[in-house]
């Protein structure tokens, strides 16, 4: 008795070229990737990417290869390299303590399990104070399942910081 393997062969055949497309198709956006020059690592990280002339000018970190546009730079990541590192997120809030308007204590452990957006404003900030009503509506529509909160941390300092910001009725969780 005698099989008929030929369609079995073509369909490997033709699986073996779709593979070696999508090999050629990943190393080929590697090229064109790694053809254009990386910024600089510390200028990068301070805000203003320059872009590397000198590829000679570069210290790994963590496996990863960083690059530099002068030698200032690179001593300054090779002192304290972590303090180049792009943060890692999302990540955890720290602990801390606050006052709400009514002179209660307020912690993080009153939202834990929640979604909470952090608005750190002022009386004083026109942007900050146009963007309350948003925040608000934000408020009212996600927090009605209780999981999500905004809480909003004003900046204010002063004898009459708690009656400036009592005056926009905000309401407290």
């Amino acid at each position: 008795m005698k099989s008929n393997r030929t369609p079995q062969i073509l369909i490997t055949l033709l699986l073996i070229l779709f593979s070696l497309s999508i090999l050629h198709a990943d190393t080929s956006s590697e090229k064109e990737e790694s053809s254009e020059k990386p910024a600089c690592a510390v200028c990068t990280a301070n805000g203003n990417p320059m872009k590397v002339g000198n590829l000679d000018l570069w210290s790994k970190h963590n496996g990863k290869t960083y690059y530099f546009c002068n030698e200032d730079c690179k001593a300054k990541f090779n002192q304290n390299p972590e303090a180049y590192m792009p943060p890692v997120l999302p990540r955890t809030l720290p602990k801390f303590v606050l006052e709400d308007l009514k002179g209660k204590e307020v912690t993080l452990e009153k939202y834990e399990g929640k979604v909470m957006l952090l608005d750190f404003w002022a009386t004083w900030c026109k942007p900050c104070v146009e963007a309350i009503p948003e925040l608000k509506k934000l408020h009212e529509e996600l927090g009605k399942d209780k999981k999500f909160v905004v809480v909003g941390i004003s900046v204010d300092v002063g004898k009459d910081a708690k009656k400036k910001v009592k005056k926009f009725h905000i309401p407290s969780n």
